[in-house]
């Protein structure tokens, strides 16, 4: 029940006209976008920064959905009750994240078949790559880094906040237009702890022919990294928790 509820209530999903444009004409214009910027920048494989890019975007669609999700319960006044009572529901927290997962997959495989299309060489390798490890991935990703951004939406006053930083360093930290070995080391030191960073980077690597042993190294780093900022975000949600009710504050938006 608490799915199909969340289901109806996510935007996009409101009509079919409105689904229609989210998942299928939005995407096909982020691929053209990416490909345009590519080429005018005279990127060499604009393909793959186009798949970089969805990978990205991905994990930014789940991650914002989820934030948005809790922000709506905090304005109605039902977010209380469940942090105080039981701040780590399963079931609360599937039914905020798993629609915008849905329509993220679903947004991803328009957005990939049309990468697919635009490549001269329509290369299949690549695309089972990015559709059934990458953006897969990208979306677990998308849930850790919204467990952390959903601080905001239980007790800051601008509930947004983490959500809308990240959404606008992902594309730069992650390397989807430069390769992260590419930034200074001071940045390359910050955007190894953050996600995605190391998922872009596998990618790379099994689509330019890298040893495996180096791409799937660089995909443990990424599930190490992401599985910290899980914890941390379960973390912040206990202790958001603990403070209410040992204050007796509300989370109502003013």
């Amino acid at each position: 029940m608490a799915l199909r509820v969340a289901a109806r209530s996510t935007p996009a999903l409101a009509n079919s006209r409105t689904a229609a444009t989210s998942l299928v004409l939005l995407p096909l214009l982020e691929v053209l976008l990416l490909l345009s910027v590519a080429a005018s920048m005279r990127l060499p494989d604009g393909v793959l920064i186009a798949d970089a890019g969805l990978v990205v975007s991905s994990a930014g669609v789940v991650a914002s959905g989820g934030v948005t999700a809790v922000t709506r319960d905090r304005a109605l006044g039902v977010l209380a009750d469940v942090i105080t009572t039981r701040p780590l529901s399963l079931r609360y927290w599937v039914s905020r994240f798993a629609p915008v997962a849905a329509f993220s997959a679903a947004t991803s495989l328009c957005a990939a078949t049309g990468v697919l299309i635009a490549d001269p060489v329509h290369d299949l390798h690549r695309y089972a790559l990015t559709l059934l490890c990458a953006i897969p991935l990208a979306i677990v990703v998308g849930a850790c880094a919204g467990m952390v951004c959903c601080v905001a939406a239980i007790a800051w006053r601008d509930p947004f906040l983490l959500s809308n930083i990240l959404a606008a360093a992902f594309p730069v930290t992650a390397g989807v237009l430069l390769e992260h070995a590419q930034y200074p080391v001071v940045v390359r030191q910050i955007a190894g702890g953050l996600p995605l960073t190391w998922l872009v980077q596998f990618l790379r690597d099994a689509t330019s022919g890298a040893p495996a042993g180096t791409a799937l190294g660089h995909l443990g780093l990424e599930l190490v990294v992401d599985g910290l900022w899980f914890a941390a975000g379960v973390g912040a949600v206990l202790m958001a928790a603990r403070v209410m009710l040992r204050d007796g504050r509300t989370l109502a938006l003013m």
